[in-house]
């Protein structure tokens, strides 16, 4: 980078350079694993770029070369060695050098720099891959005669065969990127023409030894398929090197189809006949024995037709040759078609197809290339040349021919594999490109109007609940036009639509009226795109979203409606008014179509407060009313209430200020629904409630900042003031909206409640605190303070959450026996100010007196009660002990009295040895009367009050100064919990006939009736069972307390 921005040049900064790109390439050279390969490869290209514009611009190229020479050279003499050993055996350390130094050519060739070395050496490099082929010769090509299944597959599966496959990988970029040189030094070779070149790449004992390792690699049982693939491809490049296209014709039939070479030809060459004698012994028979195999399909045969479409010349493959049949009008060309046509035709294999179907793409293609040639040529002789040619591909491309590859692709489209899905519609977009070129080659429009009827009247013929007609239709539809499509079928859209009734079709199918809508609305005016829409779309849209078939209308608003939206916003507009006319709204999903499609264009187009069409701030996105919303509420239909719901709490983006009728209707929904036993519902309401508060919240932020902005200015203007005291007029109305809305939600946990309406008004609240705080406002992520115009006066109000009213009604509201509503209760009194104390408990009288209410239920053997106590406590006890630190005693109301002055420096270890006192005053009741103690003073109850209080309290503050105390409180409460074990764990092991675990149906009635006869002095036989019930509950709660 340093060197990139350098731009004086001196000798000094020449030689750094050379130096740089030097030790680059030579690191280059030496990286194995190519982890760096990238980056020393920008270098080099950097140096060689800074040194090319002055007289050293071949220095560094000179260098480099003479690096890679020394190398090559190294890598020559480290070959040689390696196939002069004896022993077949190939190790794992040899066969990774050889992929590292393959792997070397593969990467210089990347950058202009290294292709030019590479382009100088390409004659050593290819003796040493000639070398490499001989390596794996004797490790891989074996004799194949009676080779096993499983001795394949384990050479197959060798590093060896990694090596070869690298090899051809990088044999084909050589020859591609150095195509006419290689051309034109090969035909010499071959010809026996004088050459002169400055470089000499290869001659004819490495042009025969590269063909021979390549027929070999090609035609071997032993090769993968990918190798085969790349090895035809480089057999068919070698045998087209000769100049003249018959000869090059010839010695592709004599070398790889000679069973089709029925006459002598004269069109032979001295060079071509020597390498093919040389040939015979080894290569060919590799070809003699897949021609007399008898399966008929195989992988080597179609790659090599392949390569034959994909890299020989056209002039080539149209050579006439004879047939068996004396048909003169035969050629390669002719022959790869028929052989593709019968792999399309009869491969099972998905490898081969997907080279079938490669095939038949490179065949058309080739076909177009020569329609394009007569075209595009001016010159006589070269158009009569491509006349002929085209002459002879006319009989390949019959209206016959184009339906049999129509009838390829219409068998292969809805194959599972998806590369050969793929493959099949690239055929179908070069084939309809084919039949318009060839119309218009030979001026006859007749021949594409027929064809294209023809391929679309096999397409309609097909099922409708077939995907190949959509997936091909979406293909010819953009080629030919809507129109010729709707005088073919007028209804399709319609019809089209009504097959979003099976889902596994509703992807496809409104891909396809994507692309057809696209189509037809592109470049039109809005008039004419609103025509179009009413014409073809409207009503059978609004068909499917109404239907009484659930799952057309979802696929109807999910995928239709989206597709629609993408390609014209105003469907959105033009969907709305079709579903409120005459023909819609007395339908039973009517409301349900209303909401689906304002849902699905609010995710589509964006959000928007207002349609475009009104500015009635009565009316909603896309202009719903108000009472249509009203409406929903009641509706029957859960999804209706919640999705009415959402439109309006998801009606507009994060920042903007919801509407005077949005926070009406929003407080509208709230009694009328909060009632309901859905879990799902309740938290349906809970999620849009935060979006529509946290919207609510930073639109008044916004505002809130723009009023600021107008008291900075110097001059405030009357436009300015106005503009201020309706942005101040708004955050009143919003302050308004919240108070009242935390009074209905204060209302709403009164200690009778439902569970169902308390706990959502509990969540409101918690959602309240977490939007607004309860002191200090919660910024909305991103939101940058020091980038606006806020200083001290963040938000303009405080919302009254924590209100002495509001803490006594939440206290109540713990009676409320479910675990969820207690948990939200304790969730909003832990965010309150912890240096602070709640108010209306601002005395220690106070709390003291809360705390004796809460020692009375916590000898309460009934467990709503108990545990609403211990929750209560806890509650207490982490704001004033633990946070406060205040010294609080413990004043129980019944005939338990404890003596306050306890030992203890902190007030929290003063405080728990209060708890023990009063639990060795149950212990004793217990080993006295356990029945009397379970009915009046239950030990779990205290002891669930204790554990609550160590798990509020925060060890890591109090650790270091009290560590001591610690100890010998958790000391004492230890030999407690074994006192109150050891009394109850006789009633636990009692064989007794009720069993050792308490009936559980029985308790919750028998506690209550127990604990009345108790306190009426009642005392007869038919309550000892009851009695037993409720003393076995005890002891085990005592043991679940103390675990």
């Amino acid at each position: 980078r340093e060197i990139s921005k350098t731009k004086e040049i001196t000798p000094e900064f020449i030689e750094i350079v050379k130096k740089h790109g030097e030790f680059s390439f030579n690191v280059l050279l030496l990286d194995v694993e190519g982890k760096n390969a990238k980056s020393l490869i920008q270098l080099v290209t950097v140096c060689h770029t800074k040194l090319s514009n002055t007289d050293h611009s071949n220095d560094l190229k000179q260098i480099c070369t003479n690096i890679y020479i020394k190398l090559i050279e190294k890598h020559h003499t480290f070959m040689n060695q390696v196939c002069n050993i004896k022993d077949n055996v190939s190790e794992n350390e040899t066969d990774d050098k050889i992929n590292y130094i393959i792997q070397t050519v593969y990467k210089i060739n990347e950058f202009e720099l290294g292709s030019k070395i590479i382009t100088q050496n390409l004659k050593n490099i290819f003796k040493f891959f000639i070398r490499i082929f001989e390596y794996l010769q004797q490790h891989l090509f074996i004799n194949e005669t009676n080779i096993t299944s499983e001795k394949i597959l384990i050479l197959q599966l060798s590093k060896c065969m990694t090596i070869l496959e690298n090899t051809l990988k990088t044999l084909v970029v050589l020859f591609t990127k150095n195509q006419k040189i290689i051309k034109k030094d090969a035909n010499a070779v071959l010809c026996n023409i004088p050459y002169s070149a400055d470089i000499s790449v290869i001659d004819k004992e490495t042009y025969q030894q590269l063909l021979k390792f390549m027929i070999m690699a090609a035609y071997s049982k032993i090769s993968v398929n990918n190798c085969k693939y790349l090895s035809t491809m480089c057999s068919i490049i070698l045998l087209d090197y000769i100049s003249d296209s018959k000869c090059s014709s010839h010695y592709i039939l004599k070398l790889l189809y000679p069973k089709r070479l029925i006459e002598d030809n004269k069109n032979t060459l001295e060079s071509m006949e020597e390498i093919y004698t040389k040939l015979t012994s080894n290569a060919l028979k590799y070809v003699e024995t897949n021609e007399n195999d008898s399966n008929s399909l195989n992988f080597s045969n179609i790659s090599m037709i392949r390569a034959l479409i994909s890299n020989a010349r056209i002039e080539t493959l149209l050579t006439p040759i004879k047939s068996n049949n004396g048909n003169n009008d035969c050629s390669l060309f002719s022959y790869c078609l028929d052989e593709t046509n019968y792999y399309c035709e009869k491969s099972v294999e998905a490898s081969m197809k997907i080279v079938a179907f490669e095939s038949m793409k490179k065949w058309i293609e080739k076909t177009m290339e020569c329609y394009k040639m007569k075209q595009t040529t001016d010159d006589t002789q070269q158009k009569e040349e491509y006349n002929s040619i085209c002459n002879n591909i006319d009989q390949y491309t019959s209206k016959d021919m184009c339906n049999k590859f129509m009838q390829f692709i219409l068998n292969n489209w809805s194959d599972p594999v998806d590369t050969i899905q793929q493959k099949v519609e690239d055929i179908l977009e070069v084939l309809l490109n084919l039949i318009l070129l060839k119309s218009e080659y030979n001026g006859k429009p007749e021949f594409y109007k027929e064809m294209i009827y023809d391929i679309y009247d096999k397409l309609f013929k097909l099922d409708y609940y077939n995907k190949t007609r959509y997936g091909l239709l979406s293909i010819v539809v953009p080629f030919t036009g809507v129109n010729q499509c709707l005088s073919i079928q007028s209804d399709i859209i319609a019809l089209s639509i009504q097959v979003l009734r099976m889902d596994t079709m509703a992807r496809i199918v409104t891909n396809f009226i994507g692309v057809f809508y696209g189509l037809q609305i592109k470049e039109k005016s809005d008039e004419e795109k609103k025509k179009i829409f009413d014409t073809y779309y409207a009503k059978p849209l609004c068909d499917a979203l109404t239907s009484s078939n659930s799952i057309l209308r979802k696929n109807a608003n999910i995928y239709l409606l989206t597709s629609l939206l993408k390609c014209n916003k105003d469907v959105f507009g033009q969907t709305i008014d079709k579903l409120k006319s005459d023909d819609y709204n007395n339908n039973e999903n009517y409301l349900s179509a209303i909401l689906a499609t304002i849902k699905t264009a609010s995710h589509v187009i964006g959000n928007k407060n207002k349609s475009t069409e009104t500015e009635d701030d009565g009316k909603l996105f896309g202009g719903i009313d108000k009472e249509l919303l009203l409406q929903c509420f009641n509706m029957n239909s859960l999804n209706i209430r919640i999705d009415a719901f959402g439109l309006i709490c998801e009606n507009a983006k994060e920042f903007e200020f919801p509407t005077k009728t949005e926070m009406e209707l929003f407080r509208e929904f709230l009694p009328l629904n909060m009632h309901c036993a859905i879990p799902e519902f309740r938290q349906k309401i809970e999620s849009y409630a935060n979006k529509f508060l946290s919207r609510l919240r930073n639109g008044i932020l916004t505002s809130w900042k723009d009023i600021k902005k107008i008291e900075k200015k110097r001059k405030i203007t009357e436009d300015l003031l106005t503009k201020k005291n309706k942005l101040m007029e708004r955050i009143n109305e919003a302050e308004q909206w919240l108070n009242e809305l935390l009074e209905f939600c204060i209302q709403s946990i009164y200690p009778d409640a439902s569970y169902q309406r308390g706990s959502i008004g509990l969540h409101l609240i918690e959602i309240l605190i977490n939007v607004f705080g309860i002191t200090e406002i919660n910024l909305p992520s991103g939101f940058d303070i020091r980038k606006s115009a806020l200083t001290k006066e963040i938000f303009p109000f405080k919302l009254p959450i924590i209100t002495e009213r509001n803490v006594f009604a939440l206290i109540s509201a713990i009676n409320i026996p479910y675990d969820t509503t207690r948990q939200s209760i304790l969730n909003i009194f832990n965010k309150t100010e912890p240096n602070q104390p709640l108010p209306g408990i601002e005395t220690v009288e106070k709390v003291e007196e809360l705390l004796s209410y809460v020692i009375s239920k916590l000898n309460c053997p009934r467990a709503q009660e108990n545990d609403g106590a211990v929750l209560l406590g806890k509650i207490l006890t982490k704001k004033y002990i633990n946070q406060l630190n205040w010294d609080i005693k413990l004043i129980s109301k019944d005939e338990i009295s404890i003596d306050q002055n306890v030992k203890g420096e902190a007030v929290f270890i003063r405080f728990i040895r209060r708890i023990i006192a009063m639990i060795d005053e149950q212990i004793k009741i217990a080993k006295n009367n356990l029945l009397y103690a379970s009915k009046r003073y239950p030990m779990f109850g205290l002891f669930n009050f204790l554990n609550d209080f160590l798990s509020t309290l925060n060890y890591n503050k109090y650790i270091k100064d009290h560590l001591e105390e610690l100890r010998e409180v958790h000391k004492e409460i230890y030999e407690r919990i074994i006192s109150a074990n050891e009394i109850v764990l006789d009633i636990i092991q009692n064989s007794s006939p009720e069993g050792p675990m308490p009936d559980v149906q029985d308790i919750g009635v028998a506690i209550d009736e127990i604990v009345n006869e108790f306190d009426e002095g009642v005392d007869d036989a038919s309550s000892k069972g009851k009695n037993f019930n409720v003393t076995l509950n005890c002891c085990w709660r005592v043991i679940k307390s103390t675990r």
